[in-house]
């Protein structure tokens, strides 16, 4: 994987209490707009301010952004998304517990009973095809998996590293 893109980016820079308050009044500015209007320029206008300035990404920016992303969304992209978490979510329970010594076949039905009340809940052969639909294509494609992303946010709160996959 390239990372030449994610290394290209400033390095942060300490502002005198002048130019502080300077990027602060500005950044106020493009809230204000885009309060005002609801114009998804107004966000990326305030981003390019911030990163030409060598900032930190102020937080009402990273909420609005994140916002303005979900709602430009289709209904169709949302659906595709829910599966493939669901996909995800089945194949991280049933790896947590290969990894405490299970067999697979046992895995798999105890994730049919831990997964009881979740929105990723199935019956045993649809959470076997998702472990084997995640499973395969994480060894084919690692970091280029469509899942590779999605298992990692859910093993974020478990401590999870990459190298753990």
């Amino acid at each position: 994987m390239d990372t030449t893109t994610v290394t290209a980016r400033p390095v942060f820079a300490e502002l005198s209490a002048d130019d502080n308050q300077g990027f602060l009044r500005k950044q106020a500015e493009y809230e204000a707009a885009y309060r005002r209007t609801g114009e998804p320029l107004a966000l990326l206008d305030a981003l390019v301010h911030a990163w030409s300035s060598r900032q930190t990404v102020p937080c009402w920016l990273v909420w609005d952004i994140g916002e303005a992303l979900i709602k430009l969304r289709t209904d169709d992209e949302a659906r595709r998304y829910r599966e493939r978490m669901h996909h995800a979510r089945r194949y991280q329970c049933v790896r947590g517990l290969r990894w405490r010594g299970y067999t697979k076949d046992r895995a798999l039905d105890a994730a049919v009973e831990l997964l009881k009340g979740e929105s990723a809940e199935a019956e045993r052969s649809t959470i076997e095809k998702s472990y084997d639909l995640v499973n395969r294509d994480l060894k084919r494609r690692g970091q280029e998996s469509e899942f590779f992303y999605l298992v990692g946010k859910l093993d974020e709160p478990f401590g999870r590293q990459d190298g753990d996959r």
